[in-house]
């Protein structure tokens, strides 16, 4: 290659110069006008960005806090854990099934070995449970975390805790569910749009008859009712899930150490049920059997003079069932399989605090009467209310209780029928008069099987 030949691979055509020498001063003689549009729009790009980085941050902040240790978070009982989705969704296991319920999931492996935490979270069951909810979240509050947490959901197939008190008189206890309901998983259930209008147009008409909890604010900001109604949702919604991130080192306390049996490739246990029955059993005489209720020993006294429940009814409760009824709805509407576990009464503490055994019998049938309207099934335990360590305490359920309510999930989760599953998929559920294993020998034996 010659002189000449490089020079005219590597120098611009005159044409060429010209043009870019056109463009260049094009630039720098644009009107003000446009130099400050140009600047305006980079500006409010700018903006869009940071506001999009910060609107993302308790997600990206829970997925980093997540996987900075090896700890199991789906067991926790919490109100802050229970109350963000993008937490739930960076730390729950890979393959876990949301299970929606309240008080029950405060009673942990050191009360009775079957429980949540222990029978899942510390053993290889080749599926995990995600546990949402705290004490006094009843119907309506439940069905609000469902569509909000439709986005984090491994499955189709859930689960329902559903507490008989909740359908006490006056609705049971819906002012102290009202005080710590959750900004940002309302407004999650707002926007989800497989949640028809009517249902939404429901929650928000019940919220706002919990006016001495819920404030007008609260519903208006979450459902974006004018343009500073969104702009309040953003930051109210901002400002709860960065609280619950900066606090959670309280949130990783109670995480499980991961054991050698939750380790990738473990092989998985399947139980035994009859042998886990006969141990709970054997748990249940040696923690509960010093008193003829069954109730943890540890507690008996305390519970015993506790008559709060006096002569309660059950047929007047015309706000919660509607309010179950239309979760079961929501439940549908996004798209998941719901089993509803109905946990029972302590019988022979009803009978001695006169709540009506008729009146008990007509609450499990109308919840089963509304699951079946909404082609929903359910794990019936109304049969074990008078087996005596089914219930630890006054409504938890305990040694057998989590025996047969984790058969019952089991069962369900691998397409399986039991004498507990009933309902739309199902047909009639059996129950007690059909099992003839330990717990139900031990009722017969104490006379309290009726």
């Amino acid at each position: 290659m010659n002189t000449h030949d490089h020079i005219e691979l590597n120098t611009p055509s005159t044409g060429a110069q010209h043009d870019a020498k056109s463009a260049t001063n094009t630039i720098h003689t644009a009107p003000p006008q446009l130099k400050a549009r140009y600047l305006l729009v980079g500006i409010f790009s700018g903006l869009i960005a940071l506001a999009l980085v910060i609107i993302n941050m308790p997600l990206i902040l829970s997925f980093t806090y997540a996987h900075s240790d090896n700890r199991i978070y789906s067991y926790i009982y919490s109100q802050q854990k229970s109350r963000s989705v993008a937490i739930n969704k960076a730390t729950q296991e890979a393959n876990s099934y949301l299970a929606f319920g309240s008080s029950e999931f405060f009673i942990h492996d050191n009360q009775t070995p079957d429980a949540p935490d222990g029978f899942y979270g510390k053993h290889n069951r080749g599926f995990d449970l995600n546990l949402i909810g705290i004490a006094n979240d009843q119907c309506l509050s439940q069905g609000i975390a469902m569509g909000a947490y439709q986005p984090a959901s491994q499955h189709r197939k859930i689960f329902f805790f559903l507490s008989p008190q909740w359908f006490f008189k006056y609705n049971g206890g819906q002012a102290a569910m009202g005080k710590q309901l959750s900004f940002s998983l309302y407004k999650q259930f707002v926007h989800n749009p497989n949640i028809s209008q009517e249902s939404k147009d429901y929650v928000r008409k019940r919220l706002q008859q919990l006016k001495k909890t819920v404030s007008p604010k609260f519903i208006s900001a979450a459902n974006g009712d004018t343009p500073i109604d969104t702009l309040n949702g953003i930051l109210m919604e901002y400002e709860e899930q960065m609280k619950i991130l900066f606090d959670w080192s309280t949130i990783a306390q109670k995480a499980l150490v991961r054991t050698p049996e939750k380790q990738s490739g473990s092989p998985i246990e399947v139980p035994q049920w009859a042998e886990r029955m006969k141990q709970a059993v054997k748990r249940g005489d040696a923690d509960g059997g010093a008193n003829r209720f069954g109730f943890r020993n540890a507690v008996a006294d305390k519970i015993e003079a506790n008559r709060a429940w006096q002569d309660q009814t059950l047929n007047e409760a015309a706000r919660e069932e509607a309010d179950f009824q239309h979760t079961l709805r929501i439940a549908r509407e996004c798209g998941y399989e719901p089993l509803v576990i109905f946990i029972p009464f302590k019988g022979v503490w009803c009978d001695e605090l006169n709540i009506p055994k008729d009146q008990r019998t007509y609450l499990y049938e109308k919840l089963k009467q509304l699951c079946d309207l909404e082609q929903v099934s359910y794990a019936d335990f109304s049969s074990f209310e008078y087996e005596k360590y089914f219930i630890l305490d006054s409504a938890h359920p305990g040694w057998t209780g989590w025996v047969r309510i984790n058969n019952a999930i089991w069962d369900f989760i691998h397409d399986t029928k039991d004498e507990y599953l009933g309902g739309y998929k199902y047909g009639e559920a059996k129950g007690a008069a059909a099992i003839d294993d330990a717990g139900t020998q031990r009722m017969k034996q104490d006379g309290v099987l009726r």
